[in-house]
């Protein structure tokens, strides 16, 4: 089983190969996305030797994160998808770091210069706050759970307490993929909040 990862919420962006074990191969992705996701894609298949027709499946992060970012990464996979007649799972960008041993964890990633993005995970759960948070809203959060582990840049980013480091890397997005997917419906999109629609048929 050959897996394709597409990472264009939170910089720095990369597409990574992977099979049942490892990460094959990875390759950040600058800008502009609309070159460079293409050229890597093609160069960690040409270095690893694997065709596109050898995918299985295809994860991408569906947000939330850069809207641009998105825009590029979700219709590249869903070209890619109907293409090569592959599923494609989309995965939350929060659910990265829903780790099941983690009692309650605080989740932040820049939005903006002047706010983030955040989640809860508590009971299990990831509590997803729609409303970008201010430096000063995530002060209040830290004050109001002093004993959370913190994942996510946006932390570091205002100067806040520095989190737990847990980068955003090829093999958490793996892992996590693999501890998500029995809930995930094959899913493509063209937003940061993109809706599942039914797998392409293999007619």
């Amino acid at each position: 089983m050959k897996q394709l990862f597409i990472q264009t919420c939170i910089q720095p962006y990369f597409v990574a190969l992977a099979d049942e074990k490892e990460i094959l191969a990875h390759q950040e992705c600058p800008f502009p996305l609309s070159r460079t996701l293409f050229e890597n894609t093609d160069k960690i298949l040409t270095e690893t030797q694997i065709k596109k027709t050898d995918l299985s499946e295809i994860c991408v992060l569906k947000g939330p994160g850069s809207f641009s970012g998105l825009r590029t990464g979700l219709a590249f996979t869903k070209g890619l998808a109907i293409a090569l007649n592959c599923p494609a799972y989309g995965l939350d960008t929060f659910d990265l770091y829903a780790f099941p041993q983690r009692k309650k964890a605080l989740i932040a990633f820049t939005r903006t210069q002047n706010d983030a993005f955040f989640a809860k995970f508590e009971n299990n759960k990831i509590i997803f706050n729609p409303l970008p948070q201010t430096k000063s809203d995530l002060q209040q959060i830290l004050l109001d759970n002093p004993d959370s582990i913190r994942y996510g840049e946006a932390w570091k980013n205002f100067d806040l307490q520095e989190n737990n480091e847990k980068p955003l890397t090829p093999q958490l997005m793996k892992e996590a993929f693999h501890r998500e997917k029995k809930d995930l419906t094959p899913t493509y999109g063209n937003t940061c909040y993109a809706k599942p629609i039914s797998e392409k048929n293999s007619s």
